[in-house]
């Protein structure tokens, strides 16, 4: 995984170590979703070319889990409202300074 010998890993901290472990699954999970985005494409291509008029687009066909929507309050695709501005306001009056 690392591509060190037992004896190398000698020189390196756990830090080092940890790092490196975290950027080799983040590495991983980089491959996988070309993977699965290229498997969509491929699956979206071959039933265009069958004559699947109601797919517009690969996420017609299949929405990823890191595709969906955020939906946390405050992000781009839940903006709090005037409405719920001035309530929060009310409750925490020194909050907003």
């Amino acid at each position: 995984m690392l591509n060190q010998t037992p004896l190398s890993l000698n020189d390196y901290s756990l830090v080092d170590i940890k790092d490196a472990f975290v950027g080799y699954k983040i590495n991983q999970q980089v491959n996988d979703r070309v993977a699965w985005e290229t498997a969509r494409f491929i699956s979206f291509v071959s039933l265009k070319a069958a004559g699947n008029k109601k797919m517009k687009t690969p996420n017609d066909l299949m929405v990823f889990d890191w595709e969906q929507k955020d939906t946390k309050k405050g992000t781009r695709g839940n903006k709090w409202t005037k409405q719920e501005i001035e309530k929060l306001k009310k409750e925490k009056p020194g909050w907003f300074k």
